[in-house]
């Protein structure tokens, strides 16, 4: 790992000086730093005594990562893996070495990277407003997908809220591709809770609501292609819904309808009213279900 050293000497510098928001996030940028040279200390101070009470947990790592991922920015995106990555080979390294060891299999468990580890570094990908954050961040959920399909292991099994980060960060790109990736990835969490039959993967209103701004915000996209694609958005999750037994979880909400309307409407380049005679029959059928 990398030795950041004590962040006191440091000189993280993002911003004009003078700017309010750009100092603000250099006290931020300090205070995880701060942080996270407090749990190395104590790391290494676990390791020279071997003293159990001086162990760090996942819920300490977790807080240091919470710190960097709400400053935004790539620079604190991988700050939020490394710790990542550190807890994983912590993890890997107690277990190779415990043995039949109860104590240090304990140990290994408490400072497991679990779901709330992965959904914070990936929250920190995506939100940087990037591709090569979206891009990290559907790295990282895949990854555990196939982690969780290769082994069991429940605690890196995503969840519908991981999903749903993933989404926002290819919705903030402002592409047609970015909205298609929304749509995928709202497709596939559907296909595994129909395999798996997980109440965590429901695509459900926040899902849809995250497809819709995509397509509103594809600046490349024509009028025609983005009614399409809120068409589509609404079609699936309605049609998804159904196939669950109108479950009340996954039913579009009247602001999901309301919202595709506005933005059929705006695209004022491209004749809505076809569009909005079909959101109109999809709210219908939901209405009807009820």
């Amino acid at each position: 790992d990398t030795d950041h050293g004590d962040p006191d000497g440091g000189d993280p510098d993002d911003g004009d000086p003078d700017d309010g928001a750009g100092s603000a996030r250099r006290e931020g940028m300090e205070r995880a730093e701060r942080a996270e040279f407090l749990l190395r200390a104590l790391a290494d101070r676990h390791a020279q005594t071997g003293d159990p009470a001086l162990a760090p947990d996942a819920l300490l790592y977790g807080t240091v990562m919470d710190a960097y991922a709400a400053l935004g920015g790539r620079d604190a995106a991988e700050r939020c893996e490394e710790l990542l990555r550190r807890m994983v080979l912590l993890y890997e390294a107690t277990t190779t070495a415990s043995g039949a060891d109860a104590d240090a299999d304990a140990d290994a468990d408490a400072v497991k990277a679990d779901l709330v580890a992965y959904t914070i570094c990936m929250k920190a990908w995506a939100s940087c407003g990037d591709a090569e954050g979206a891009l990290r961040a559907d790295a990282i959920l895949h990854g555990m997908l196939q982690r969780y399909q290769a082994t069991g292991d429940t605690d890196v099994k995503p969840d519908g809220i991981a999903f749903c980060l993933v989404m926002d960060g290819w919705a903030g790109l402002g592409t047609a591709e970015a909205a298609g990736r929304c749509e995928a990835l709202a497709a596939e969490m559907a296909q595994l809770y129909e395999d798996w039959r997980d109440s965590e993967l429901r695509t459900g209103p926040d899902a849809a609501m995250i497809g819709l701004k995509a397509w509103r915000g594809a600046r490349d996209a024509e009028d025609g292609e983005v009614v399409r694609g809120v068409e589509r958005v609404l079609e699936g999750a309605v049609e998804r819904c159904e196939a669950a037994g109108w479950d009340g979880e996954m039913m579009p909400t009247d602001a999901v309808f309301e919202f595709a309307r506005r933005v059929a409407k705006e695209r004022t380049g491209y004749d809505a009213g076809e569009a909005l005679g079909t959101i109109d029959k999809l709210q219908r059928r939901v209405a009807l279900a009820l």
